[in-house]
């Protein structure tokens, strides 16, 4: 294997080729990123659905309590 040198075009073709993927990975680098907020942000949500569920329960509960003590 000697010492091959790459023609102009071939190179050119290389460095087009390394642009277009650096390109792509940061397309997909900042995707990744916004799909990743928006789990956390769903997350959130999600966590403070069952909290205020919870709540409501407990209350719901604490109300039929008093009711069922009042009937007897």
């Amino acid at each position: 294997m000697g010492s091959e040198e790459m023609n102009p075009v071939e190179f050119g073709k290389l460095i087009s080729s390394v642009d277009h993927l650096t390109n792509a990975v940061t397309s997909l680098t900042e995707k990744v990123e916004e799909m990743e907020a928006r789990l956390n942000t769903g997350k959130g949500f999600a966590i403070g659905l069952f909290i205020a569920a919870a709540g409501v329960g407990g209350s719901i509960g604490a109300f039929a309590h008093k009711v069922l003590e009042v009937i007897r």
